[in-house]
């Protein structure tokens, strides 16, 4: 037995989660129609058709998201903002393997669980900003902007949000 995948043993794994149907389509979108119902390439190595193969599996399956999972824990008092928001950063790209600021959605999931992470002084601070998008929202919904907004933010918190970098995502 060897060490290193052959496009055989790929194939028998494809063939048995996916079954035969879907694994010749995976194969022909990824390049591989000579491994199709033959066992012509069934002993070549697996390297040079990994990155067709997982590009192919990447877009047929993408990674699912649970908000929930990707909650992150609570700012700490004694934790620097800003190592925390890189760090959630980090492991939101891990997890969901795109970028939190790349897309509106990843971008307003990711605010979201930055902001329940937050003490709750500052979680209302935040959440009684009113961003354009927000403002042209409900006065298309005919709410009054000045009553939305309960108050100007802290002093205090202001120069929080802005050393972490969080008014940029916000």
């Amino acid at each position: 037995m060897g060490k290193l995948l052959a496009v055989g043993d790929l194939k028998a794994l494809l063939a048995r989660l996916l079954g035969m149907a879907r694994m010749e389509e995976v194969l022909m979108k990824s390049g591989l129609q000579a491994a199709v119902n033959t066992p012509y390439l069934d002993g070549a190595s697996f390297d040079q058709f990994r990155p067709a193969m997982w590009r192919t599996l990447r877009e047929d399956y993408p990674t699912k998201i649970d908000p929930k999972s990707l909650k992150g824990e609570e700012v700490g008092d004694t934790v620097n903002p800003a190592t925390y928001l890189h760090r959630q950063l980090k492991r939101w790209k891990l997890e969901t393997g795109r970028n939190p600021e790349g897309d509106e959605l990843m971008t307003t999931l990711f605010r979201t669980s930055i902001v329940e992470a937050m003490p709750t002084p500052v979680q209302q601070s935040v959440q009684s900003i009113v961003d354009p998008l927000q403002f042209a929202y409900q006065q298309n919904r005919g709410v009054d902007s000045d009553s939305a907004s309960p108050g100007p933010i802290p002093s205090g918190h202001i120069k929080v949000l802005h050393q972490t970098g969080v008014c940029r995502l916000l």
